[in-house]
C-alpha cells in the first residue's frame, strides 16, 4: 500500500478521508459526494498553501515601499 503525505491539509480534510472508508461500504452515492467534497477542499488546501510565497513577497515590497516614502495614508473614507 502506497504511504500519502498529507502533512499539508487540513485536519478536517483528513478526518473526513477516514470517514470515507464506512460510507464505501454501506452507501457508494454518499462516498461519491464526500470525495468530491474533499477534492475540493484539497484544491483550496493547495491553492492557499502555494499562496503563502505570493503573499510574502507582497508583503516585503510594501514594508520596502513604506520604508522608501512611497506610500500614503489612507482614511477609512477612501476605501
Amino acid at each position: 500500500m502506497e504511504t500519502i503525505d498529507v502533512s499539508g491539509l487540513s485536519k478536517d480534510a483528513i478526518e473526513r478521508v477516514k470517514q470515507l472508508t464506512d460510507f464505501l461500504k454501506h452507501d457508494n452515492v454518499t462516498a461519491l459526494k464526500m470525495i468530491d467534497e474533499l477534492i475540493d477542499d484539497i484544491k483550496w488546501d493547495i491553492a492557499f498553501s502555494n499562496s503563502q510565497d505570493f503573499l510574502d513577497k507582497m508583503a516585503e515590497e510594501a514594508l520596502q515601499e513604506y520604508e522608501e516614502g512611497r506610500t500614503e495614508p489612507l482614511g477609512i473614507d477612501e476605501l
